[in-house]
């Protein structure tokens, strides 16, 4: 539905930017088992309309790579210190922390 579409539209509006293109050429000639190589965006295609089973692959995917503890927030404002903290607090002092744990590094073989 709704995330499919999404992923969609940002496929789409990249198409067009000579920068993403320039990249994709990068990509697209990385050695197979470099961390370049690996899947980047997506289209209504690519993920199979949807189907239950992209839909699975994509929560079993963001379970285990998407958590608080990985997020870095960055707040640039002509306020003090501890006014920014209390800002941050606030307003993704909700943010769940799961339980995807340390991040991988995709340098690495895997």
């Amino acid at each position: 539905g709704r995330e499919l579409n999404a992923v969609n539209s940002e496929h789409e509006k990249n198409k067009p930017d000579q920068n993403r293109r320039m990249w994709q050429i990068m990509r697209g000639t990385a050695r197979p088992d470099s961390v370049m190589s690996r899947f980047y965006t997506g289209t209504v295609d690519s993920l199979h309309h949807g189907d239950d089973k992209a839909i699975a692959a994509l929560r079993e995917y963001h379970a285990a790579n998407y958590c608080g503890p990985r997020m870095n927030l960055v707040m640039v404002a002509n306020l003090s210190l501890a006014v920014q903290l209390d800002v941050a607090r606030r307003h993704f002092g909700g943010v769940p922390r799961g339980s995807c744990g340390l991040a991988r590094d995709f340098g690495k073989q895997q």
